[in-house]
């Protein structure tokens, strides 16, 4: 798991930094093989990824439910094939109102079924809007928001993997 403080990401240029996940992209080509640019972050994409951004000064985290009743968050950074990659704003250590990312990719074993997908505004120091997108072999994307109140949870997202 990389975790990244909002204050420590610098401004991406193209081909900057070394591509690896949570380093600033403007372009796929600026990440690694096996990440995309998602919000000028690279992510890992794996088999799918499902991916949060918001820009409220507030820790907001992303949390995924695989169709094993696992989690993974950033209590529970993998579980089932699924990765938490880039965890942005880390126990409230977030400076500034620009985008910020969290990224959790699922890779070759994930397995088949219904995932549930919400975001929690851990710090509740202020509220805001969010989008969340899963991308890959699933495509689907929602936006919400959250208030102000420390520990509030979106509505639960749901989306279906069929293993093919």
């Amino acid at each position: 798991m990389f975790a990244l403080s909002c204050s420590d990401r610098p401004v991406p240029e193209e081909g900057a930094g070394d591509g690896m996940s949570g380093e600033p992209c403007l372009v796929d080509s600026d990440c690694v093989d096996g990440a995309v640019c998602f919000g000028e972050v690279c992510v890992q994409q794996g088999l799918f990824r499902v991916s949060l951004s918001w820009s409220a000064f507030s820790d907001f985290d992303l949390h995924v439910r695989t169709p094993s009743g696992s989690e993974i968050s950033f209590q529970f950074p993998n579980n089932d094939d699924g990765y938490l990659d880039v965890d942005d704003c880390v126990l409230g250590e977030c400076s500034d109102d620009g985008l910020h990312i969290e990224n959790i990719n699922f890779n070759s074993q994930a397995l088949s079924g219904t995932y549930e997908v919400w975001v929690q505004n851990f710090d509740g120091v202020n509220g805001g809007d969010f989008n969340l997108e899963v991308a890959g072999a699933v495509e689907q994307s929602w936006t919400g928001s959250l208030p102000a109140t420390e520990l509030a949870i979106s509505q639960i997202y749901t989306f279906d993997y069929d293993g093919g």
